[in-house]
């Protein structure tokens, strides 16, 4: 059985390109760069937003407060390896925001007056055994509100 010359074109023009893009050399892709700026030890006394470690992050606990409005997050970057406490819907009578971890390493936030929301700098998690901690002031005395340690 004879083709015609248009058939065989034709077969030819579609072979073609699957052909080309089949034997073609193979591009390696670059890597990806890193998108956070520290791990571990050299993410303590740093910001997690700054670090890009918020992108990951996940909340190990949460603890709300209704007396003060109170929402504290111990807050965890496995990219970063590394903790930090974040707090929201806070009135204006919280005195102080931290974070410490096993090994005595702590952070220590104290929002401005009418500052409502913010985090601390990060503490490398090296064992899991962090805790978050507000302070929340009213007319008599300092209370604690506080997450589980991981």
């Amino acid at each position: 059985m004879r083709r015609s010359a248009g058939k065989t074109l034709a077969a030819l023009a579609l072979a073609l390109p699957t052909g080309l893009a089949v034997a073609g050399p193979a591009v390696a892709q670059p890597l990806a760069a890193s998108s956070v700026g520290c791990v571990a030890s050299g993410c303590t006394g740093k910001d997690p937003i700054q670090m890009g470690c918020s992108s990951d992050a996940v909340s190990l606990d949460t603890v709300s407060d209704d007396p003060w409005g109170i929402t504290l997050e111990l807050r965890w970057s496995n990219a970063c390896q590394a903790s930090w406490a974040r707090l929201s819907g806070a009135d204006s009578n919280v005195y102080e925001v931290g974070l410490i971890n096993s090994n005595g390493d702590e952070q220590v936030w104290h929002p401005a007056a009418g500052v409502t929301s913010g985090w601390t700098m990060m503490v490398m998690n090296r064992s899991n055994v962090d805790k978050a901690h507000a302070w929340a002031q009213d007319n008599v005395a300092f209370v604690p509100v506080l997450t589980k340690e991981y």
